[in-house]
């Protein structure tokens, strides 16, 4: 297993970062599947680790350009960079197609993490009975996370803002799990839309407190483990990709007290066949239309993954 910065650099992380960036705006689609779709999962998780290690112990003592260098401050910036330009680029863009083609947006996504699946699948060898036992509880996970109806919360307190911050930067450095996506499930989602729309300080402060604090504790676990159980953790990972798989399903209907109508507090959604969804909602399912977006989504990895292994066999 190789291990993480230098890796990609310039233009092509600056890329990376950027379609990181979009991804993170639609909840259930996690900027950890990107990275691990493009290349450079393992590099983020090293340089993030060093740079709250490494690099913060030698800024402590004056080395700047030591630190910088070593908690590889390069690839982080650029990588950030990528990341913030493409929130802020495509944000409207997101939002209209999240609007006018959601059944298309989410075809194209669900193929992105279907196609990421079945990279796992060839990354997490050798397999053995322990790593299907993984997969199963990753799945649960997974599931279980998807299964959980949002919380539409309008006011927290500053504590339940820094846990959240800590708890979904880590859903962010996860491939499968969203970090937008916990928000909304902490209740914290609209609360934090509206601190970055208004520029509050302290809530955002406070979020980017948390944040800190989950990478500084969680990134050196998951660094860790990396190390020495890399294909188990990959085959655990494989599992709750798996079970995040459902809120993405184009065709969804609300199960709550039998309503049909979609609604922001129905607490469940169903996958139902296009069919019946064109039958309950009385509109198009688009069956052709959102079948070509997932295709395109699954082309789409398979060309980055293709790009990514001549690029390294070239770099060998």
């Amino acid at each position: 297993m190789n291990a993480g910065p230098p890796g990609p650099r310039g233009m092509g992380l600056f890329l990376r970062g950027f379609a990181m960036g979009i991804a993170e705006l639609v909840p259930g689609v996690s900027g950890g599947t990107i990275a691990l779709i493009t290349g450079i999962y393992q590099n983020l998780v090293t340089a993030v680790n060093q740079m709250l290690t490494r690099g913060l112990s030698l800024w402590a003592r004056g080395a700047w350009r030591e630190g910088w260098r070593e908690g590889h401050g390069p690839f982080l910036l650029v990588l950030g960079l990528g990341m913030a330009m493409g929130i802020v680029a495509l944000s409207r863009v997101v939002r209209w197609l999240l609007g006018a083609y959601p059944l298309h947006l989410s075809g194209f996504f669900l193929g992105l993490i279907v196609a990421a699946a079945g990279l796992l699948v060839s990354l997490a060898r050798p397999w053995r009975m322990s790593s299907f036992v993984l997969v199963l509880v990753g799945l649960v996970l997974g599931l279980g996370i998807s299964a959980v109806p949002p919380a539409l919360g309008g006011s927290a307190s500053a504590g339940a803002v820094f846990l959240g911050g800590a708890v979904a930067i880590c859903a962010w450095i996860l491939p499968g799990i969203s970090g937008s996506y916990t928000l909304l499930l902490l209740g914290l989602y609209p609360l934090i839309i509206e601190a970055l729309a208004t520029l509050h300080v302290v809530t955002l402060v406070t979020l980017g407190l948390g944040c800190l604090t989950g990478l500084f504790l969680f990134s050196g676990l998951l660094t860790w483990l990396l190390e020495r159980f890399y294909p188990s953790v990959l085959a655990l990972l494989l599992g709750v990709m798996l079970g995040a798989l459902p809120p993405l399903w184009p065709w969804l209907r609300p199960d709550a007290g039998g309503e049909t109508t979609a609604s922001p507090e129905g607490p469940l959604f169903r996958m139902v066949s296009p069919t019946t969804f064109g039958r309950i909602t009385g509109e198009s399912p688009e069956f052709v239309g959102v079948s070509l977006a997932t295709v395109l989504g699954i082309f789409v990895v398979v060309a980055l993954f293709g790009i990514d292994r001549a690029r390294s066999g070239r770099a060998t």
